[in-house]
């Protein structure tokens, strides 16, 4: 077997592998072709030739190398100081990567419900591209579908400025994304309840962890309604009602009219309820629906 000693700088720089069945040629490619795919199997070298500019391979190692890319170790001939690299078949063009362009944007939340005037919410949006990948630099462009209910700022910073639903849509390129944010100023809500029910002064408040964390108050703390109730009013009140009233329902629950585990407010559920409730602004919870008299004896929730 001949195995010829040569330096690297006798073999030509880049070669074009073709396939034959007894042998693969080593031939100069066109400039710029290169359309491997990936490595290709073993192969077992038995000679180079530079007269013909062939490589010899070995049985079935001599497979196709349509697509493939292979870079062909010939250190056992040449004692480790050389090796070949080609680019296969000329058919397959450079692909050019395509520019990364926004394909889609999500926002988040993608829902917010705002109940104060001025409150604020501060939104997201993620960007990725054509083959599904983040683009985390993306100029974002940011918009409210109707600012008298929801502004938006350049950096998705939600203002909620009047009762209504907004569509805040952020953009990126041709790509876009929603959020849908609803302002209900519960101060507006109270006051039409109690103008609703004649309520001249009303005021709430809600507590979390020991921290009042929003305060409402509508009508008026004189009987001249000129001065505006404060959030902070202190209203005097008492009850005695309590026992008589658990004093009444222990007496219609011993001659059968109700039971203590009925349930009070009646929600749809299977088994009814006693009393209808007029949810205000809606039914928050749907477990209300559980609720006893015997809960409310006890000043409990149900759960």
């Amino acid at each position: 077997m001949f195995r010829p000693k040569f330096s690297t700088a006798t073999l030509p720089p880049l070669y074009r592998l073709r396939h034959a069945p007894a042998e693969q040629h080593l031939q100069p490619p066109r400039p710029g072709i290169c359309g491997w795919r990936r490595p290709m199997d073993e192969v077992s070298i038995i000679w180079i030739d530079l007269a013909k500019r062939s490589i010899h391979l070995r049985g079935a190692s001599a497979m196709a190398v349509r697509h493939l890319k292979i870079t062909v170790l010939v250190a056992a001939i040449l004692g480790g100081i050389a090796s070949v690299s080609g680019c296969g078949d000329a058919a397959t063009e450079p692909q050019t990567p395509a520019p990364r362009q926004p394909a889609t944007v999500t926002v988040s939340p993608a829902t917010a419900q705002l109940a104060v005037l001025g409150a604020t919410v501060q939104l997201a949006a993620r960007v990725r591209d054509q083959n599904g990948q983040a683009m985390a630099g993306a100029t974002l462009t940011w918009a409210s579908s109707d600012t008298a209910v929801a502004t938006v700022s350049s950096a998705g910073l939600v203002t909620a400025a009047g009762n209504g639903k907004a569509t805040i849509t952020a953009g990126a390129g041709s790509a876009s994304g929603t959020a849908t944010v609803t302002v209900v100023d519960f101060t507006a809500l109270l006051r039409g309840f109690a103008d609703r029910h004649g309520i001249g002064a009303a005021a709430l408040g809600v507590m979390k962890n020991g921290e009042i964390v929003s305060e409402h108050a509508v009508g008026s703390m004189d009987a001249q309604r000129q001065v505006p109730i404060r959030q902070d009013v202190v209203m005097r009140l008492a009850s005695v009602s309590k026992p008589i009233t658990a004093a009444a329902i222990r007496t219609l629950a011993n001659d059968g009219k109700l039971a203590l585990d009925d349930r009070v407010f009646e929600l749809g559920q299977g088994d009814g309820g006693l009393l209808e409730l007029e949810p205000f602004p809606q039914v928050g919870d749907s477990r209300l629906a559980d609720v006893t008299v015997l809960h409310l004896l006890q000043h409990r929730g149900g759960w």
